[in-house]
Parts: structure tokens; sequence; C-alpha cells
């Protein structure tokens, strides 16, 4: 399989600066990439022109980051397993 990397490195040119470029490796990442542009305009100009590009045989997606959608994702996470606990404890308590 070709390397994507140079894909990436043009991401970026001198007229357009990004700040951070990281490929996903996790599970919960990876096939996805992140990058930061110093100015909203190059941002919004990358999902214009990017969104629905052919690489290597796969389309991109390009989306904005939303912080308020990523934080109510980790809170609900985080009730879950709050709920998930909490049904321990009372099937414990029930001798189950």
């Amino acid at each position: 399989m070709p390397s994507k990397a140079p894909f990436f490195e043009n991401l970026s040119s001198p007229s357009i600066r990004t700040t951070q470029i990281r490929v996903g490796a996790a599970n919960e990442n990876r096939g996805k990439a992140f990058v930061i542009y110093e100015d909203i305009y190059d941002a919004k100009d990358a999902l214009e022109h990017l969104n629905g590009f052919n690489v290597c045989g796969r389309y991109l997606v390009v989306l904005y980051f939303h912080p308020e959608k990523e934080q109510k994702r980790i809170n609900l996470e985080k009730q879950r397993k709050e709920v998930e606990e909490l049904r321990k404890m009372v099937d414990a308590g029930r001798g189950k």
C-alpha cells in the first residue's frame, strides 16, 4: 500500500500554514487525521476543497472540530461508566 505521508505534507504551503498535523494511530482514531490551521480561512478553504477528494482510492471526509460536541461525548461516556458501576453495586447487594 503506498504511503499517504506526501499527501499530508502538501496540506500546508508558504501561504497556508498549519500548526499541527496528527495522524490517528489508536483504534478509535485509526484512519483519521487532524490538521490544525493557523488561520480560520485556511481551514475553511481546506474543508471546501478537500472534502470528497480521492486519496489512494478512498474519499476524504473533512469536518470542523467542535469542542462542545467532544465534551458532551466525554461526559456521556463518563455517565455510562458511572451507571454501570451503580448497576454492579445494586446487583452485588441483591446477591446476583
